[in-house]
Formats: C-alpha cells, sequence, structure tokens
C-alpha cells in the first residue's frame, strides 16, 4: 500500500532538471519513482521520460519509432545523467512500439555513444543502437484462452 509520495530534484551541468516523485509504502520502502526531465530552455514544463522498479532496480520507458529513432544511427538515445549517476539502476526496461527489451546499464555504459543536441532542445543523452537493444529481447507470455 502506498502511503506517502517525495519529491526530488536534480541539476546537470547543462542546467537540465530530473525531478523523482518516489513512492513509498507504509514501512517507508521505496517502491517506484517517476522521472520526469525538464530541460533548461523548456519553462516549466516537465516531460515524463519513465519510471524505476526501486525493488527490481530497473528503469521503464517506452519509445515510439517514428518518434525516438535516431536515423542516422539507427539508435535510442538515454538521458546521459540518469544513467550515469544510476540512482539505483541496475537494469533498463525499454519498450520500443510493442517490444520489449530488458538490458543491464553496463551494456548502455560499454555499448552507447554520447550525443549532444542541445541546440535542438534535448539533453545529452547516450544513444545505444538497435542491433544491440534487439540482442536483448524479452519473449512475450502467451496466455492460452480456453473456453469455460
Amino acid at each position: 500500500m502506498i502511503v506517502k509520495s517525495e519529491i526530488y530534484k536534480f541539476n546537470d551541468s547543462a542546467g537540465n532538471e530530473l525531478v523523482f516523485r518516489m513512492l513509498f509504502n507504509e514501512y517507508s520502502k521505496a517502491l517506484t519513482a517517476t522521472v520526469y526531465l525538464r530541460l533548461r530552455d523548456s519553462g516549466n514544463y516537465p516531460r515524463q521520460i519513465g519510471y524505476i522498479d526501486t525493488p527490481t532496480k530497473t528503469f521503464h520507458c517506452f519509445r515510439d519509432s517514428t518518434k525516438h529513432l535516431h536515423y542516422k544511427t539507427n539508435s535510442y538515445g538515454f538521458n546521459y545523467f540518469l544513467t550515469e549517476q544510476r540512482f539505483g539502476i541496475e537494469k533498463i526496461n525499454v519498450k520500443i512500439d510493442r517490444t520489449s527489451y530488458l538490458f543491464d546499464t553496463e551494456v548502455l555504459n560499454t555499448e552507447s555513444v554520447v550525443m549532444n543536441f542541445s541546440g535542438q532542445g534535448f539533453e545529452v543523452q547516450k544513444f545505444l543502437p538497435l542491433e544491440v537493444i534487439k540482442k536483448y529481447r524479452v519473449a512475450r507470455k502467451r496466455t492460452k484462452l480456453t473456453r469455460a
């Protein structure tokens, strides 16, 4: 049962702000943290970039290939500050379109390329090639429907 929430804010070196809305149970144990990004030049509008499942230390995020795929490098970006500081994150679960992929943060740290598109309104990101991400596809659980 969730009994309280707290807000934590962290600034990166470019002045962008990561905001965490932490939810705690009755034993004051953190359950989840919704992660928002407020870019320095975007005013007060924060956008949700994912959430952290604290018991499993997994960052969950969603990507729409028509909007988020960096076509020149065929890769997807992940917030540099969030993944460098780790905030207890050990795994990343990214859902691209309708397919889920789960990999260790070490994969992101060793296989990604850092790029900065601050002039276009983005924060510093680590871009992980799609062919690397595809190695970590999560098998879909199929449920068998039966008639009563």
